[in-house]
């Protein structure tokens, strides 16, 4: 533009100067805004359910969702656990009747003092095993239990995490007794690698094979009904090589040749709305997959009961890619391959990426934080739009911050939103789904803004143009331009458009591309090649009529720019009928006309907000149900019309005048094109 208008014959310093105001006002400033206010709009609204949303951005992505990653303890399920089998002696027992009958005090032991809180901590909250723990123990017999306590001081710990999957405690014996207990307790499968002997009824036995595969056994049968499986395991540690005084660490801490006592299992409930998350989520084409540090049977129940695997689903566990396995995932109808952590510490980031774009169903179990970091980013290179990851603990800060959208549940206990952008939600999983409906309903009406606030750039800057390359008198001037946006027609009827009911259902399948941003090439081309064009001929068409109605035919007006702003120079122009026009003559011609081009663009912003409101169905179909965009229409177009029919009430300066009365309809043709245009696109023709 610049070596054009320099080419013209403009001094450098003009042509720089006019290259910078055209390319200006073709950026919509007021678009920013006006986005900012719509993500306001919606982050407030989601507010009232989601207790806090960090970030706008998180208002916007939420709804671009296409996979949803999720914990599985405290998030898929309430965290509020009970106890309800033990298994202890070699036997199986229900929680009830092990309380009636059983005799077994090591167990006990054990279980209180790796669950108990001791010292300064002995105020603080429970983890949901601890506290199901000594719930149970606590109504069993409390005095014992307390007697316990009191009886050992807990002087070191070794705190649990996902990566060692158990906790070792070492307790000092208090009284007559002295030594120390190791006490530990965790993942079943860990506990038995660390054990060598059991102990059946008081007496210590070797831990033999059958008996190893019967204790797994019954872990397999306790997690296929959803239940949460510890084991426990104790050492007495030698008086000889730890005195009293002895200062214990990580790395003197006796962690092999111990004693195996037992097994608890605790139910625990899958959490309100899971099940309607899910099946909503998977309606609306978001793919969910579990992440989850727990035993692989514990996690198949819970995806079952809460529909994100099928019940007939025919698990095939992951050993070798070989072909016969792959044939397996692709042909089985119902094949969930299930994944442990430590294969996934196996996996090159492409093999990751090939499992999850090749196979239908997969379940992540046994996982590490670092584990589940690993599959969020996989999942952001596999799929298209935003990865969102649902955690409730510390283990989960690691998925949280590398996936696009992050979303706690209100009993989270890492409380990691003061470092990432993140939406918290009340302990209802449901409002998952209306965060999701609610940010599509946000996209698809910032689209809307998008496309009516940027097509409204054309037919102010054309007018610029024309008057540059043609040489023609002025067909817009600024004080007009002034005037619309003092009046907010380019931004307050997109913004409105936010109070918008959705078009179609909300929640269901979407396509999604590799392109996230809002103005997509379809929508730029539709509003700079189709209603930007509409309504800059529409302008145009007012102001060459005027122009011709007074003598002045295009071909005249062509190249007479100098001539007709020279008010020294050239006293009189003809016109194309010959007539002699002088520069007040003139000028006032030229405030007509751009009357008529403000008009003509005023009312042709009409069927604009009308075309643009509507993306997908007719504009014919879809009824006022918010005035809101009604009513600022209307108001705006009042004051127009009285600025326009009541010019005493506008200052001269504004450059506005009256009208014939025909000159208000030079629109309509347009007007009705535009419509038309926009509805045989929506039918595909």
């Amino acid at each position: 533009m610049f070596v054009v208008v320099f080419l013209l014959g403009y001094f450098w310093l003009d042509a720089v100067i006019i290259f910078l105001a055209i390319f200006l006002a073709n950026i919509p400033n007021i678009l920013l805004s006006s986005i900012a206010i719509c993500l306001s709009l919606v982050h407030s609204k989601i507010s009232k359910y989601a207790e806090a949303v960090k970030g706008l951005k998180t208002a916007k992505m939420v709804g671009s969702t296409s996979v949803l990653c999720v914990d599985k303890t405290g998030t898929l399920t309430e965290g509020h656990m009970k106890v309800s089998h033990v298994w202890t002696n070699q036997t199986l027992l229900d929680a009830d009747t092990y309380k009636k009958d059983s005799v077994d005090t090591s167990l006990r032991k054990v279980a209180v003092l790796s669950c108990a809180n001791q010292g300064k901590e002995r105020n603080q909250m429970h983890s949901p095993v601890d506290a199901a723990v000594m719930t149970f123990f606590q109504e069993e017999d409390k005095v014992k239990v307390q007697s316990m306590m009191e009886n050992h001081e807990m002087v070191y710990e070794l705190p649990f995490n996902s990566f060692k999957k158990y906790q070792a405690r070492i307790a000092k014996v208090a009284g007559g007794e002295k030594g120390y207990y190791l006490v530990i307790k965790g993942a079943p499968e860990v506990i038995l690698r660390k054990c060598t002997t059991i102990l059946v009824n008081g007496i210590e036995q070797k831990l033999e094979q059958p008996t190893r595969n019967s204790i797994i056994n019954t872990v397999t049968l306790l997690g296929s009904n959803a239940e949460y499986v510890i084991g426990f395991s104790y050492l007495k540690l030698s008086e000889s090589l730890y005195d009293e005084n002895h200062l214990f660490d990580e790395d003197t801490i006796p962690l092999e040749g111990l004693r195996f006592v037992g097994l608890m299992s605790m139910n625990n409930p899958v959490r309100k709305g899971a099940q309607e998350l899910v099946s909503k989520c998977q309606g609306a084409g978001i793919r969910i997959l579990m992440l989850t540090g727990d035993h692989t049977e514990v996690a198949k129940a819970v995806a079952k009961s809460t529909d994100i695997l099928p019940k007939e689903t025919v698990f095939q566990d992951y050993l070798v890619r070989d072909k016969e396995q792959e044939n397996f995932l692709h042909k089985e109808k119902h094949a969930v391959c299930v994944i442990q952590g430590q294969d996934v510490s196996e996996f090159s980031s492409q093999q990751l990426d090939n499992l999850l774009r090749q196979t239908r169903n997969v379940l992540f179990t046994r996982m590490s934080p670092n584990h589940k970091a690993q599959v969020v980013e996989s999942c952001k290179r596999v799929y298209f739009g935003a990865v969102a990851y649902v955690g409730d603990e510390v283990n989960d800060i690691p998925a949280l911050e590398k996936a696009d959208t992050r979303i706690l549940v209100k009993s989270s206990t890492c409380l990691p939103c003061n470092t990432v952008e993140n939406l918290a939600i009340s302990d209802d999983l449901s409002s998952i789904c209306q965060s999701i409906q609610d940010s599509r309903l946000l996209v698809d009406n910032i689209k809307k803004c998008i496309l009516y606030i940027v097509s409204f750039t054309l037919p102010t800057i054309g007018p610029f143009i024309f008057y540059i390359l043609l040489d023609i008198p002025l067909p817009l001037g600024a004080f007009a331009i002034l005037m619309l946006d003092l009046l907010a027609l380019s931004s307050v009827p997109g913004i409105a458009m936010m109070s918008e009911e959705p078009e179609y259902e909300l929640m269901k399948p979407q396509q999604f591309s590799d392109n996230k941003c809002l103005a997509s090439e379809t929508l730029i081309s539709r509003a700079y090649g189709q209603l930007g064009i509409i309504q800059l001929v529409t302008g145009m068409f007012a102001y060459f009529v005027v122009m011709a109605e007074n003598g002045f035919w295009p071909g005249k007006l062509i190249g007479i720019r100098n001539e007709w702003e020279n008010d020294q120079a050239v006293v009189d122009i003809e016109d194309s009928y010959g007539q002699e026009w002088t520069y007040q003559q003139r000028k006032l011609l030229e405030i007509t006309a751009q009357t008529a081009y403000f008009v003509a663009l005023v009312l042709i912003q009409v069927a604009s907000v009308l075309v643009c409101r509507t993306r997908i169905k007719s504009v014919f179909s879809v009824r006022w149900s918010h005035t809101l965009t009604a009513t600022i229409v209307c108001l705006l177009l009042a004051i127009v019309f009285t600025a326009v029919v009541v010019p005493f009430l506008v200052p001269a300066a504004l450059g506005l005048t009256s009208l014939k009365v025909e000159w208000w309809f030079l629109s309509l043709p347009f007007l009705l094109l535009m419509v038309a245009s926009e509805e045989l696109r929506k039918w595909g023709i």
